[in-house]
């Protein structure tokens, strides 16, 4: 029987557990998408697997024009994980629930810090008794409770990222970055007793809903309260979390139009973030969080040449992005603002 694509037979028999994988094997990235990138302004980017529990490992790659060989700047960078009720194969159930998802959770952990021990442990001691068996997923994990390589916990919701950071400090995961849901709003006071403070490491999406639509009064007043509240809080939400002691860096995951990113970010400067965080959420933060602020983050000798030219200040409502620079390579935005081209391209 032929496996699930991309899994090792060898692997963890629960197909959402896969730490194995990494985005470096499959990404391929496409034509449109990296000049949807560049005209927005962005030059590097992290792509994240994003099925199953234990996903796999991220990587991180410049957004020029070339084969994934040219652009991939750094494989596995962080294992990524994230709650989920579904998987790959056809008719398994396991888990279908928070609780049954935190259970697999913790016996993984466990099973990786055993597995670690066992394949140290001197040969010799194997001796006459049962051989460990072969687990690439756990062999995988072991970079993780080993502490040389982090992980990415994608949250949904804030209970999430409480169950995150419970679950994650009771395996004693130390290297670890939270994506958070953007409705940390709802409970500040939840942010303060539980998030705040540590060195953990924040990613936060810029996503927010739209305005709530009704004909007449009858139709308003079928629009939830929730709903109101999230549509009118959401852009609030990085300036509250940045007054809280929260720092995070933005992310265009979730945008279903990456051009939408520096116009959600001007939404959260006018509701009360200021720009110099703004900033250092789309530059510095997001290179030091990565590991790469030597090379990335700002415009200096001896870094990267990547950067990107505006007609006016970085957040200006009528600013547009004329230049995007990947690695010295200067690519050209279209006047639409929609796409990028190499500067010799036709």
């Amino acid at each position: 029987q032929q496996a699930t694509t991309g899994i090792s037979a060898a692997s963890h028999p629960n197909s959402r557990v896969h730490p194995e994988l990494s985005a470096a094997d499959s990404v391929k990235p496409v034509k449109d998408a990296l000049e949807s990138l560049r005209a927005a302004g962005v030059v590097a980017g992290q792509a994240a697997p994003d099925n199953g529990i234990f996903r796999g490992s991220a990587a991180l790659y410049f957004l020029g024009a070339g084969s994934p060989r040219d652009l991939l700047f750094r494989e596995d960078t962080a294992t990524v994980l994230g709650f989920a009720t579904g998987g790959w194969g056809e008719g398994e159930g396991y888990p279908e629930s928070a609780m049954g998802n935190v259970a697999l959770l913790r016996q993984t952990f466990l099973d990786a810090r055993w597995f670690a021990g066992a394949q140290a442990a001197d040969r010799t001691a194997y001796r006459g008794t049962e051989r460990p068996p072969s687990d690439r997923s756990l062999e995988a994990l072991g970079a993780v409770v080993n502490g040389r390589q982090g992980v990415i916990a994608e949250s949904r919701t804030l209970l999430e990222a409480l169950r995150w950071k419970k679950v994650l400090d009771e395996a004693g995961i130390q290297k670890r970055v939270f994506v958070l849901s953007g409705e940390e709003w709802r409970r500040l006071d939840w942010v303060d007793a539980y998030l705040k403070g540590g060195t953990d490491g924040f990613i936060l999406p810029v996503e927010y809903p739209k305005a709530p639509k009704a004909e007449d009064e009858d139709e308003w007043l079928d629009v939830d309260v929730l709903t109101l509240d999230r549509w009118k809080n959401a852009p609030a939400n990085p300036a509250w979390l940045a007054k809280h002691g929260i720092t995070f860096s933005f992310t265009t995951h979730r945008l279903k139009d990456v051009g939408d990113l520096r116009g959600n970010v001007r939404k959260a400067i006018a509701a009360g973030l200021q720009e110099s965080d703004a900033l250092a959420a789309l530059t510095t933060r997001p290179a030091a969080l990565l590991g790469v602020g030597d090379r990335l983050g700002t415009l200096e000798a001896g870094k990267s040449a990547s950067f990107v030219v505006l007609d006016g200040p970085v957040f200006g409502e009528k600013s547009k992005v004329l230049e995007t620079w990947v690695e010295g390579e200067r690519f050209l935005v279209d006047k639409g603002g929609k796409k990028s081209r190499a500067e010799d391209a036709e």
